[in-house]
């Protein structure tokens, strides 16, 4: 498990975390969700009760853009380890 102990935030990012406030995304209400698989379901509940939020769509979301970040942080022999082990 991996656990921040102190985190800040740059200037950067605070100049772009205001930007979106002011232009926040336009979502389509018409346009359909992508469905979930059932097998994800497990793991979702998981990261929803652990993360604290409520919509199993910005769970997966938020899991896919980790995973993805994570990946592209890590090793090729550390990634590939880790996908070995996600099914515990």
């Amino acid at each position: 498990m991996i656990t921040f102990k102190k985190a800040e935030i740059t200037e950067k990012v605070q100049n772009l975390l205001e930007k979106l406030e002011v232009n926040q995304p336009q979502f389509s209400e018409t346009k359909p969700s992508v469905a979930i698989a059932d097998k994800n379901l497990p793991f979702l509940d998981k990261v929803m009760a652990k993360s604290g939020l409520i919509d199993i769509f910005d769970v997966r979301d938020l899991t896919e853009v980790f995973f993805r970040v994570m990946g592209d942080l890590m090793r090729t022999e550390a990634a590939y380890r880790v996908e070995a082990e996600l099914h515990e």
